[in-house]
């Protein structure tokens, strides 16, 4: 079981999810739905800086590192492999620029660096990879 890393509501000392804002990937989609985090929308209102939510609706700010952490352990390793239901990373080519913006993504596993680019005799150019089989899709 995956240790708890947000903080408790200030406010009444609930459970938080981060709370994230922006157009949602499928990923987030799927981790809201399993109350991993909360979706706000792509705007934000008058209240600059919330990023936590507790189940009680008192949001607050982030304080640290604690966000991006429970953000990613909420949404890393999705979506689940299609051949055994493993956890995937995200597939990158040598050949994507500015791979240092990925630095942590490499670094956590979320994301692996495939052996070379595809070419015309080596195959598609696959968006993921499962992390226990290493089929790619």
């Amino acid at each position: 079981m995956q240790e708890y890393v947000g903080p408790w509501c200030p406010t009444c000392g609930a459970f938080s999810i981060p709370l994230v804002y922006g157009r949602a990937t499928g990923e987030a989609f799927e981790a809201a739905a399993e109350g991993l985090i909360a979706l706000a929308g792509c705007l934000r209102d008058d209240r600059p800086g919330e990023s936590w939510r507790c189940f009680k609706g008192h949001a607050w700010p982030a304080d640290d590192e604690r966000w991006a952490s429970a953000l990613f352990a909420a949404i890393r390793a999705r979506p689940a492999c299609p051949r055994c239901g493993g956890p995937s990373a995200e597939m990158l080519y040598p050949s994507y620029p500015d791979m240092d913006v990925w630095e942590q993504d490499l670094a956590l596993g979320a994301a692996v660096v495939a052996e070379h680019d595809p070419g015309p005799d080596t195959g598609p150019w696959y968006s993921r990879r499962c992390q226990d089989c290493h089929h790619e899709w």
